[in-house]
């Protein structure tokens, strides 16, 4: 009967568990080999519910990370190219102030951001990652993340 009981409860947390999103800033590509410092700015966009009992909330917040990578907009061109001539498929779209049309990032490093206290992330809510360069080769990347905590 415990045992029953136990397969019963594993089997619907692993079901739980491959309902909800991956982290948001799980991050892809990979760094120059130079050390790159990088910035976070988190800011609380919406604050949806708040259990008091529990400790937990559920919100959205606007996550920016900020590092330099002069190879960044390189590696958007080369993409576009690719996708334009060669029916290449993008793995990773993104928005940037650069280039038009909906940019492919795939090879640009993204740094990887954990989120320790996270109960779940929305899994109803498409993650738009945005990507901003800057002439001096900084990148900032900016994600909106809901989820509980």
């Amino acid at each position: 009967m415990l045992t029953a009981f136990l397969t019963l409860l594993c089997l619907s947390q692993a079901t739980v568990s491959r309902a909800q999103q991956a982290s948001p800033l799980a991050g892809y590509g990979l760094p120059s080999l130079e050390t790159t410092d990088v910035y976070v700015n988190v800011f609380l966009d919406r604050l949806i519910d708040v259990d008091v009992k529990q400790y937990r909330h559920e919100s959205i917040f606007l996550v920016g990370l900020s590092w330099r990578d002069p190879r960044a907009v390189g590696i958007v061109e080369q993409n576009r190219v690719l996708i334009d001539t060669q029916n290449y498929t993008c793995t990773v779209q993104c928005w940037s102030n650069v280039l038009e049309g909906g940019p492919c990032c795939d090879g640009v490093y993204a740094p990887s951001f954990n989120f320790a206290n996270a109960v779940g992330f929305s899994q109803d809510r498409q993650v738009k990652q945005e990507f901003y360069f800057g002439p001096d080769g900084s990148v900032l990347s900016v994600v909106n993340v809901y989820g509980g905590y």
